[in-house]
């Protein structure tokens, strides 16, 4: 279940935007974090734009947006002291939830802008899942 959808951070540089026909690359990172007492885990997505030739920190966007998701029972996926490992069906769900949500915000929050039209790419949920949190796929993958 969804508990919350927060932005906690959005910048950007119009003065480094050039000519909107330069391709702008994409970075998205995810960060997960959980707390077993309250049953909520916290996925925390940044997506950051620049232009591919130009240095990462010269940064045209940036978001971050919390999302707080309720699993009850989740001391049953805990594993170690700080290890979550969720059955990949939640995982890939999660991901893909937060990946939609940064997206909308994102997409509002460059809309009349010179990055306007570079929203966050379609991705395979799976995948991303995997690269970021390859512990909970094993030897599936």
């Amino acid at each position: 279940m969804i508990r919350s959808i927060k932005e906690t951070g959005f910048y950007i540089d119009e003065l480094l935007i050039q000519d909107s026909s330069i391709p702008v690359k994409t970075d998205i990172g995810l960060q997960l974090s959980f707390t077993i007492e309250t049953n909520l885990i916290y996925m925390l997505v940044r997506v950051s734009q620049h232009y591919p030739d130009a240095p990462n920190e010269q940064i045209l966007a940036d978001i971050q947006v919390q999302n707080i998701f309720e699993i009850e029972g989740l001391y049953n996926y805990q594993s170690g002291i700080s290890q979550l490992i969720l059955p990949q069906h939640i995982i890939i769900s999660m991901v893909s939830l937060s990946i939609s949500h940064i997206r909308a915000l994102l997409a509002q929050r460059i809309a009349g802008s010179g990055l306007q039209g570079n929203t966050l790419p379609l991705v395979n949920p799976l995948e991303v899942a995997k690269h970021f949190f390859p512990e909970m796929f094993g030897n599936s993958f």
